[in-house]
């Protein structure tokens, strides 16, 4: 997995041209990023070494699927609480301390991101689907008063994306950074819950329909909780919005991946 790749499969063809501009920016602010918004956080950040990651010797990743089945049930809870902890650690690292004030733009995220997805969508669209119709207008009629919250945002925050402690479950790097911005924390939280809503399988990381407890693993409203405990959050109302959210991202996401597959793209 490469930190600085600059092609995303099945993003369409504007948002690419972004993602290339993440990378190049992220690897040039690299060194203030890692002195000023970690430097209380044992896991490093976007840096042109982390490219290379045959000097991650001690690193490992952890399957996505059906819930962390290389791990003892006793474990499990342990990797996800890392996880937890490392999101609210994205999340609260200070904008202008690091110099990422102005890494993205400024007004309302989920105004600026359906508004460019449903664009994208209609690039890629095929066929008339109409519960996404559905839930495009539903997005578009519900977005929560700003609450103040500006926050760095990884944009594809998943276990796979992450690099652990061989040993123990402390994380050691995240990848991926391309689709990082400023904006809205609680698209990164929803993204996890989402990923996890999805029936399980070889593919993914849904754990729809899995007895959690029974697994060793936390729920989503111990999930939320953790995170807003480590956020000094007292809670997150209509969080309903934000995973709807997430999954119509996922949608127009997998609607390009289609559009590309059928115009032998791909």
């Amino acid at each position: 997995m490469n930190l600085l790749n600059p092609r995303v499969a099945g993003r369409p063809a504007s948002p690419t041209l972004a993602i290339n501009e993440r990378s190049r920016e992220l690897q040039a602010r690299g060194d203030d990023v890692i002195r000023l918004g970690f430097g209380q956080s044992p896991f490093p950040v976007p840096h042109e070494v982390v490219a290379e990651l045959q000097s991650w010797a001690s690193a490992k990743d952890y399957e996505p699927t059906r819930g962390l089945p290389e791990l003892a049930r006793a474990d499990r809870r342990a990797v996800q609480d890392e996880m937890n902890r490392v999101l609210a650690a994205i999340h609260s690292v200070d904008l202008n301390a690091t110099g990422l004030n102005d890494y993205g733009p400024e007004g309302n995220y989920y105004r600026r991101q359906i508004d460019r997805w449903t664009k994208q969508y209609r690039a890629s669209e095929m066929d008339h689907i109409a519960p996404m119709e559905e839930l495009i207008a539903w997005l578009d009629s519900n977005i929560p008063p700003d609450d103040g919250q500006r926050t760095l945002v990884h944009g594809d925050y998943r276990i796979d994306n992450m690099l652990f402690a061989k040993d123990s479950p402390t994380c050691l790097a995240v990848l991926d950074w391309e689709l990082s911005t400023t904006g809205h924390p609680y698209a990164d939280l929803a993204a996890v819950l989402m990923q996890w809503g999805m029936p399980p399988g070889n593919e993914g990381r849904g754990l729809a329909g899995v007895d959690r407890a029974a697994q060793g693993l936390m729920t989503d409203a111990e999930f939320i909780a953790a995170y807003c405990d480590r956020r000094g959050l007292p809670g997150i109302d209509g969080f309903g919005f934000y995973l709807a959210f997430a999954f119509f991202r996922m949608g127009c996401i997998l609607q390009g991946v289609l559009k590309r597959a059928v115009d032998g793209n791909a």
